[in-house]
């Protein structure tokens, strides 16, 4: 589904002001919180959310949002097992807990074990 001002039309913008010591050329930043790689620098406030607009308008043009399924064929799920108590918006959704167990898994493939005496 192509993102449209209907779809999404609201974006937490993370401004910032940073002045260390001297006075900086650009000391505005702003950030996309949903997609950190928008981001803008500039003299003032005002600038900084003139250009962040402009960037994420450009930016969904030509977007689009999609739902992904995966499915390993493995019923062990470990999160559930272990009665973990914070699944925040994925508390109903046994299908993304088996997604964070993948994650553990492919996380630990790269752990060197310790060599054994």
């Amino acid at each position: 589904m192509p993102i449209t001002a209907t779809a999404i039309s609201e974006f937490q913008v993370v401004i910032t002001e940073e002045r260390h010591g001297e006075q900086s050329q650009k000391p505005w930043h702003a950030v996309v919180s949903q997609m950190p790689h928008l981001a803008v620098e500039g003299e003032s406030r005002e600038d900084v959310i003139a250009a962040i607009k402009n960037l994420l308008a450009q930016s969904v043009r030509h977007a689009e949002v999609v739902t992904v399924s995966l499915h390993n064929g493995s019923q062990e799920n470990r999160f559930t097992d272990k009665d973990y108590l914070h699944y925040g918006i994925f508390a109903n959704d046994p299908e993304a807990l088996k997604l964070f167990d993948e994650i553990e898994e492919e996380r630990s493939k790269h752990l060197v074990e310790p060599i054994q005496p």
